[in-house]
């Protein structure tokens, strides 16, 4: 018996090295993959979320289910709010193969599969390499997001048919991540300290995975920045772009992912 525990528990940590190791060469592979080929924004996006977030899905499908409908409920939703916002303040403009929605007249489809792909990578990364839980059920403040997310939306669009003017926030980039990540963030936190450790793994991972991915989508043209209202700018081999997406996607977006996540669908355990 105790030999059996002993073959289980090593053959775990073979494979937990062996996740950590293809998941560290995803990015770079999707980057090269990118560059030679020349990659549009669509491309690129499937090699970076898309291929590494089903590879986690194979390697732990008891979290699929629960991480598709989280993931549906908080990316579809705010992502027409969020890229509105952005796209008219100049916060960041992408490269689309497909028409824009025409109600909006703003929004790529590539962006909805980017926050998809983006949000349920990030939960099925924590599940498998941080949190290592068993959890398939929703908590009991799920529909507290579903509901929120729906009030949100449909504000939005009352606002959007009514009163667009409302709609032209300038510096949005900047009150979006404070707003919706970072003072979520640092209030969820400041109370389940023990969970800081946890999203500091997850953190660090997606920062170098964001920063590749950055560097090679500036590279290839597949999005921009043609707006003023930023702060600031990070230069790295003469491609240049906003403090705002250094601190609030690549520092901050996957921490502030997994506190919706952990607050609305998890045991904050």
């Amino acid at each position: 018996m105790r030999h059996k525990q002993l073959k289980k528990f090593t053959n775990y940590k073979n494979l937990h090295r062996v996740d950590i190791v293809v998941l560290i060469l995803f990015p770079f592979l999707a980057a090269v993959l990118s560059l030679i080929f020349r990659a549009n924004f669509l491309f690129s996006m499937l090699m970076f979320f898309c291929v590494p977030a089903v590879y986690l899905s194979f390697r732990n499908p008891i979290h699929v289910k629960k991480s598709m409908i989280f993931t549906t409920v908080l990316a579809v939703p705010f992502t027409f709010i969020i890229d509105y916002l952005a796209v008219v303040d100049g916060a960041w403009a992408i490269q689309s193969t497909f028409p824009r929605l025409i109600a909006l007249g703003t929004t790529p489809i590539e962006q909805f599969v980017w926050s998809f792909s983006y949000v349920y990578f990030v939960v099925m990364y924590y599940e498998h390499m941080a949190d290592r839980g068993n959890i398939q059920k929703h908590n009991q403040w799920f529909r507290w997001l579903g509901g929120g997310a729906t009030c949100f939306l449909g504000v939005f669009f009352m606002l959007y048919l009514k009163y667009p003017d409302l709609l032209k926030v300038e510096y949005a980039y900047l009150w979006l991540g404070t707003l919706l990540f970072v003072l979520p963030a640092l209030l969820f936190l400041a109370k389940f300290t023990s969970l800081l450790a946890k999203f500091l793994k997850v953190s660090a991972y997606f920062f170098m995975l964001s920063l590749v991915y950055e560097i090679t989508a500036l590279q290839l043209n597949q999005w921009w920045f043609p707006g003023t209202h930023f702060i600031g700018w990070v230069e790295i081999f003469s491609l240049r772009f906003p403090f705002e997406e250094l601190f609030f996607w690549m520092i901050f977006g996957a921490i502030g992912v997994l506190t919706y996540y952990e607050f609305f669908d998890d045991d904050r355990k």
